[in-house]
């Protein structure tokens, strides 16, 4: 499980988050009461703020953020226009396990999971025991204790693939990174490092139309760009910006 913006000293959240989602609890609450029970069930000694943002992410699906979100967004959870910044506040979205969920934390690992006590009182486990490492598939990034951490999103099932040659005892096959519903091309340069191209096509010789943004690239900001580069008297580079689709926000 992965939180897209870590912060410092909220390492865990994801494991509190999810605790009662796994529960069998499968009612439709809203975020903010979410947090509240986690909070009083889960022995929480971070902020709010830390926690709601935990949930919100993850279960964004606008393209760049998970390739599998664990949680449903039922309601503003942030889109692909402003990189999931433009989440509406915790009291107005729900959320509820997706239906995957239960599949990837199998039920059947639960006896297996060592779980931990706070004044004496059962909380979350150490650590859960997914059949999919979540860390490859919606990937990380952040800073954690001491260490910088950079990991790109890859397709579940090239990851799937490569655990089955791995229990063969096979050698895996290199996999690129991969984001769901994106449209770019993503070029390996060397090790460890990749370009992550979109798409742009020349209409004329004054004219380009982009449908297509790199990862974390979001539209606003890559607007606000565009029209600095217009100039404050439209004598820059570029001359006209149409407003974009919405559908290119998701």
């Amino acid at each position: 499980m992965f939180q897209k913006e870590t912060q410092e000293g909220n390492q865990g959240t994801e494991y509190s988050a999810d605790r009662p989602l796994l529960d069998g609890n499968q009612l439709l609450l809203q975020v903010a009461q979410l947090v509240g029970y986690i909070s009083e069930h889960a022995a929480y000694h971070h902020g709010e703020q830390s926690l709601t943002m935990t949930i919100v992410n993850l279960a964004q699906d606008y393209i760049g953020s998970n390739n599998l979100n664990l949680l449903m967004p039922n309601g503003q959870f942030g889109t692909r226009d402003q990189g999931g910044k433009d989440h509406a506040s915790a009291r107005y979205i729900f959320t509820e396990p997706a239906s995957i969920t239960r599949t990837i934390f199998h039920p059947d690992d639960d006896p297996l999971l060592n779980y931990l006590k706070d004044d004496n009182d059962p909380i979350e486990p150490e650590h859960y025991l997914p059949v999919l490492p979540m860390v490859l598939i919606n990937g990380a990034e952040g800073i954690g204790t001491g260490w910088s951490t950079n990991i790109p999103c890859y397709n579940p099932e090239d990851i799937i693939a490569n655990i089955r040659l791995l229990m063969d005892g096979k050698e895996q096959v290199p996999m690129l990174p991969w984001w769901r519903g994106f449209r770019g091309a993503v070029k390996k340069i060397a090790d460890h490092k990749y370009d992550v191209t979109g798409i742009v096509k020349k209409i004329n010789d004054t004219t380009v139309e982009i449908t297509e943004l790199p990862i974390h690239k979001w539209t606003q900001s890559y607007k606000a760009e565009l029209e600095a580069m217009i100039g404050e008297k439209g004598d820059g580079p570029v001359k006209v910006i149409r407003k974009p689709r919405s559908h290119s926000f998701y």
